[in-house]
């Protein structure tokens, strides 16, 4: 599980990082060393999938298959498990505030060295 020398990415992240938004640099600084094995970068599955569910909505099947295809290549860790109350939790905070979530992970990269 996610360490001290680790990170963990959701969906906003990475279409960011896809659709090349000012913080992809980070983003791409935390791949490279990742590929050389400094930090560990974790996902969680229903994150790709919500990639893929809002890349296909919004720029249609090829598209969303490219930006499966090149997540699947970068040097994630995949959790798969979740505790279902942290889920509901989660979702709640996210319907009830959805700008801070966003405001909030965008901080986090700006802040991250």
């Amino acid at each position: 599980m996610p360490g001290s020398n680790s990170i963990v990415l959701d969906s906003f992240a990475l279409i960011g990082y896809l659709e090349n938004e000012g913080f992809s640099a980070k983003i791409e600084k935390f791949l490279k060393q990742a590929r050389q094995d400094k930090i560990r970068i974790y996902l969680h599955a229903i994150h790709l999938g919500e990639v893929y569910y809002i890349t296909l909505r919004e720029q249609g099947q090829d598209v969303a298959d490219l930006a499966f295809t090149r997540i699947k290549a970068f040097p994630l860790r995949y959790i798969e498990s979740i505790d279902e109350k942290l889920l509901r939790i989660a979702a709640r905070l996210k319907a009830m505030y959805p700008h801070i979530f966003r405001r909030f992970i965008c901080r986090c990269f700006s802040h991250y060295s």
